[in-house]
């Protein structure tokens, strides 16, 4: 197996970083911006290709790392050349494999769930992350092997169930971002310097998930939990706007789920 990388995205460096700290082979980067695939060639230690054709020539597998939106116009581009030996494999945590809709040995969606930069940090945390994988018979057997050679854990899906799966992961990583900072912005507003925000936002949120993850029927506490009106009461209105108080309807919402299914159960 020779992985060659078709741009030379965040996931897609941190992607060939791992694998070459496992030891399966890296053949190098192409990208229709030379510098960004020469800085991740340089990071790997591999090849910097310029042309398509020195790419395709040099890997058996070649993984499409570029933005989602970009995906379909790359095999819009390989669609010139002869794939017949390749397997095709691209990132993308909602697309399918059968969107590439292209003329190749096999086609795959690999999917690390997992936050990532670029950079060598990420090898630690890939050697604990778990991936999807999705796509046509040759394209799934390549996944499988080559998450073998890594010895990672996998999941495998349906081209039916790709969009909710990534809406699932992103509730859990980037929306949390989102929530968080939510949070960080209520403690700005009434005078809490930044670093006394990180530490209580670093505490809550870390024993809290520590909480849900060995008990989730039992970890949510507060004033929903207790039905506490007075206090929820209190919360709605101390907000200012109404894209405030709709937010903290959502949630509530969300919560009064959580809690009516855990009463069911």
């Amino acid at each position: 197996m020779n992985i060659g990388f078709y741009g030379a995205s965040k996931a897609g460096t941190s992607l060939g970083l791992y694998c070459k700290s496992k030891d399966v082979p890296v053949t190098g980067y192409y990208s229709r911006d030379p510098s960004k695939s020469l800085i991740a060639s340089k990071m790997t230690s591999t090849s910097h290709f310029f042309t398509v054709q020195q790419l395709i020539e040099s890997s058996d597998c070649i993984i499409i790392s570029v933005s989602d939106s970009a995906i379909l116009e790359v095999i819009h581009q390989l669609r010139l050349y002869d794939l017949s030996g390749l397997t095709l494999i691209h990132l993308s945590g909602a697309m399918s494999a059968y969107d590439m809709n292209i003329h190749c040995n096999g086609r795959l969606s690999l999917h690390p769930i997992q936050s990532l930069t670029g950079t060598e940090n990420d090898i630690e945390k890939l050697n604990t992350t778990i991936f999807s994988i999705e796509g046509d018979r040759t394209g799934l057997k390549t996944g499988e092997e080559l998450l073998g050679l890594l010895g990672n854990t996998f999941v495998t899906l349906k081209k039916e169930q790709k969009v909710t799966y990534h809406y699932a992961a992103t509730l859990a990583s980037n929306y949390l971002v989102s929530l968080l900072d939510y949070s960080f912005s209520m403690y700005k507003k009434i005078g809490f310097d930044d670093d006394s925000i990180l530490n209580i936002i670093a505490s809550i949120s870390t024993n809290t998930l520590s909480n849900y993850l060995k008990d989730r029927e039992n970890a949510l506490t507060g004033p929903a939990s207790r039905g506490d009106i007075e206090t929820l009461d209190k919360h709605f209105k101390s907000l200012d706007t109404a894209d405030e108080k709709e937010i903290f309807v959502s949630l509530l919402k969300m919560t009064l789920g959580y809690l009516e299914r855990k009463a069911k159960e």
